[in-house]
């Protein structure tokens, strides 16, 4: 961050997306299909678990609550999420997450006198999205 800083002018702006520490990036559940992504040895191995998150199949993998939870979401058909978003939550080797806090931290640090949460009041944030300006 403090590199990207460093190269923004007086008035000038920087973005940064992080992820949302109680974001699915940061969740058991989560790291827990993360890990079984990355043992599967072929593409088409990594895209049939895409397949099956996005479908919400039962996976003995995950805790039983989870399970549950899955079944429930398709019974009052809730909306499953993309197999984009889930391939992007699976395939990196670990995702980062940061509290808001930290956040403002680093932007203080590099001398932001605005710093904006754009999406302060998103109910169930996958990710800060923070605007800070010089």
């Amino acid at each position: 961050f403090m590199s990207a800083a460093s190269l923004i002018k007086p008035g000038g702006s920087l973005y940064l997306m992080v992820y949302h520490p109680k974001s699915e990036h940061g969740a058991p559940h989560g790291n827990a299909m993360r890990r079984k992504f990355h043992r599967l040895k072929t593409v088409e191995e990594r895209l049939a678990l895409v397949d099956s998150v996005t479908d919400r199949k039962w996976d003995n993998d995950l805790p039983l609550y989870h399970n549950v939870k899955n079944v429930a979401r398709g019974v009052l058909g809730r909306p499953k999420g993309s197999k984009t978003g889930w391939l992007d939550l699976l395939e990196p080797f670990y995702n980062w997450v940061v509290p808001a806090d930290v956040i403002r931290g680093w932007y203080h640090d590099a001398a932001f006198t605005k710093v904006e949460f754009l999406n302060e009041n998103e109910k169930h944030k996958a990710a800060h999205h923070v605007l800070g300006t010089k």
